[in-house]
This record gives structure tokens, C-alpha cells and sequence, in this order.
């Protein structure tokens, strides 16, 4: 069964709520054909839960059998979601319980060949985890087995890229980024339970604002090394030295001239306080 074939559904009872996971076929029988009127109750509270999926529609529709009673329901978006009901971020009551009496067995069994517990925690080593070979590309969306969902901005090498949370728009560098196909151990009859989805070795999260990051150290600090391959190449490493130096003259010729004169005369002498950066170049015999 996958996560997104699971219906959210909260119970309210005067201002008690029990959080369940129904499938679709409980959920019309248990409680759109138990509390609707008629007809067009019955089809619009379907229909309220086929937009629910949409992931332009945030809001849960409450549907009040009598007064001070009341659900709300809406499809599993994914895992990240189930998290959050499971934790109770959807439920005003501080007081709220989930029910595995009132919650459809096939959900429950989904909970546990994946290792997810009722109150949201995981159990460790409930996975198989295979690297798939993957050569990754600016503009991927890759999903990572935390939870998020990222993009990829740069690849600095094969494994080391710049990415981009997609809920909140952080950046940040993933090292050693593998791809892999994850199973739960105990659920190999059911090969749609697998996900494709990344891990890293580690990841470094950068500045929140574009400008306030430094791209070109980066780069450098990532970008795979270029390998030695049989030759030898010549490459002319320049670094630039600067400092404005106040001049009286009478024309900009003369200011020339003078500094010139005290550059060559080691009255002006550039140091690392003047330094301003370094290129590199093909020397010009290796141009040739």
C-alpha cells in the first residue's frame, strides 16, 4: 500500500480528538455513508477528499454529524505529512490520542513493514537500502529519505552538488550524494513499497541570502580535482596585487610617471594586504 493511497482523518467529540488512517473503502463505508443526509452529501464529501490530494489545496473540510461532533479527512501527501499527523501538528486538542481500533488494518500493516510507529518514531534497521548508479543533472529533483524534497543548482562533481531545499529555499552542499532504492525489510511481496531517493555523507548548509555566499570558494572547496591522465599542462597561476596610491601631479601622465618612479625606486612596495585574488591561465608556450 503506498502512503499516498491513506486517508488522514481526525474525530472530533466536544473538543476530544483521535487521529486514525482509514483506507478510501473504510472511509466511504465507516463515515461518508454513515453520516451523510443524502446524495449530495455523499458526493460532496467525496469530492472534498479527491481535492484534498491536490497539493494547492491545504485545507481540511469539517463535515458535523450533530453539534458538538465533527471529522475532517484528507489523502496522505507523503511521508513528511504522516509524520506530522502522526506527531499531531494537524490537531488543536493538546489532548488528542490516535486509535489503532478505529484505523483500517492495511494501514497499519504499511506503518510497520516500514518501520514507522504509531507516535511517529522510526525503528531502526527496518530498511535495505541498494545504490543505484546515477549520473545527476542541474534541474533534478531528488528526494532524500529525510523527509525533504531538493534541486539540484550545480554539480561541483559526480557526488558533490548544489541543492536547493524545495520547501524553504535553503542552499546548501551535499557531499557524497548516493542514490538508492530503499525496501522495507519485511515487505518484499510488495514491491510498490520501494522509493528511489538520496543520501549523503554529510551536508553543508549555507547562507540564507545568495549574496552572502561565497560561489567561487565553494567551487573550489568541491569541484572534483582534474585527474593527471599521461600529460603535462602549463598553467600560468597569476596573483593580483593592488593599492591606490594618492599622487600630485599636474596631469594624469605625470601621476603615471611618478608612481612608476616609486614603484621602481621599492618606495611603494605591494604586500598580502594588497592582495585582491589569483587566476589561472594556459601559459602561453602550452597556448602554442
Amino acid at each position: 500500500m503506498q502512503l499516498n493511497e491513506m486517508i488522514l482523518l481526525i474525530r472530533n467529540e466536544k473538543g476530544h480528538e483521535t487521529n486514525m488512517l482509514v483506507t478510501f473503502e473504510d472511509y466511504v463505508k465507516d463515515w461518508v455513508l454513515a453520516y451523510a443526509k443524502d446524495r449530495t452529501d455523499i458526493a460532496n464529501m467525496t469530492r472534498d477528499l479527491m481535492l484534498s490530494a491536490s497539493k494547492d489545496e491545504i485545507k481540511w473540510k469539517d463535515w458535523y454529524w450533530v453539534g458538538n461532533k465533527s471529522f475532517y479527512a484528507r489523502v496522505c501527501s507523503g511521508e513528511r505529512e504522516l509524520d506530522n499527523f502522526l506527531v499531531g501538528i494537524f490537531n488543536d486538542d493538546k489532548e488528542w490520542e490516535f486509535s489503532r481500533e478505529h484505523s483500517s488494518e492495511e494501514c497499519l500493516k504499511t506503518l510497520d513493514v516500514r518501520g514507522i510507529k504509531t507516535d511517529g518514531s522510526r525503528i531502526f534497521g527496518e530498511y535495505e537500502y541498494t545504490m543505484v548508479p546515477k549520473e545527476f543533472h542541474v534541474g533534478d529533483k531528488l528526494h532524500n529519505f529525510n523527509g525533504k524534497d531538493y534541486v539540484v543548482l550545480e554539480c561541483f562533481s559526480p557526488n558533490n552538488l548544489l541543492l536547493m531545499d524545495q520547501n524553504n529555499g535553503t542552499m546548501l552542499v551535499g557531499c557524497d550524494v548516493q542514490f538508492y532504492d530503499r525496501m522495507p525489510k519485511y515487505s518484499k511481496e510488495f514491491p510498490e513499497d520501494s522509493e528511489h531517493g538520496i543520501e549523503w555523507g554529510h551536508g553543508r548548509y549555507l547562507e540564507r541570502l545568495p549574496s552572502q555566499i561565497d560561489f567561487r570558494a565553494i567551487r573550489a572547496e568541491y569541484c572534483q580535482p582534474y585527474e593527471q591522465k599521461g600529460k603535462e599542462f602549463q598553467i600560468e597561476i597569476r596573483e593580483i596585487l593592488s593599492r591606490v596610491k594618492n599622487i600630485k601631479a599636474d596631469t594624469l601622465g605625470d601621476a603615471i610617471d611618478k608612481a612608476m618612479e616609486l614603484y621602481e625606486q621599492q618606495e611603494v612596495v605591494l604586500d598580502a594586504d594588497d592582495y585582491k585574488g589569483v587566476d589561472y591561465f594556459p601559459s602561453e608556450q602550452q597556448k602554442r
